[in-house]
C-alpha cells in the first residue's frame, strides 16, 4: 500500500515535470534561436573590426597631423629666430639703423598709412 502511494506520488510529479516541458519550446526552436544569434554575433563581430580599423587608421591620421603642426611650429621658430639673428646683425653693423628700426616700431600707431618693418 505505501508503495502504491510512493508510485502515485512520482507519476504526479511526472506529469508536472512533463507539464513544466510543455511551457518551453521545441529543440528546433532553441536551436534555430542560437544559429541566427551566432549569424548575427558574427557580423557584429565583423562590423566591430571595421570600425576598430578605421578607428586605428584615423588615430594614426591624428598623430601625423600632430607630428606635421609640431614640425611647422619648430619651423616657425627658427624662422622668427633667424629673423631677430637678422635684425641684430644689422643693428652691430649700424647703430642709426637700429635707432630707427626702434622709432618706427615704437610709434607705429603714430603712422597714417601702415609702416612695414
Amino acid at each position: 500500500r505505501r508503495a502504491l502511494k510512493e508510485l502515485e506520488k512520482e507519476r504526479r510529479r511526472l506529469q508536472d515535470v512533463e507539464a513544466e516541458a510543455d511551457d518551453f519550446p521545441s529543440m528546433e526552436d532553441t536551436e534555430r534561436t542560437i544559429t541566427e544569434a551566432q549569424k548575427e554575433l558574427r557580423q557584429l563581430r565583423s562590423a566591430l573590426d571595421s570600425s576598430k580599423r578605421s578607428s586605428q587608421d584615423l588615430n594614426k591620421q591624428i598623430e601625423s597631423a600632430a607630428e606635421n603642426s609640431r614640425r611647422a611650429s619648430e619651423r616657425l621658430g627658427k624662422m622668427k629666430d633667424e629673423k631677430q639673428h637678422r635684425l641684430q646683425r644689422l643693428f652691430a653693423k649700424n647703430e642709426s639703423v637700429k635707432t630707427a628700426y626702434m622709432f618706427i616700431h615704437e610709434n607705429r600707431k603714430e603712422f597714417r598709412k601702415p609702416v612695414h618693418g
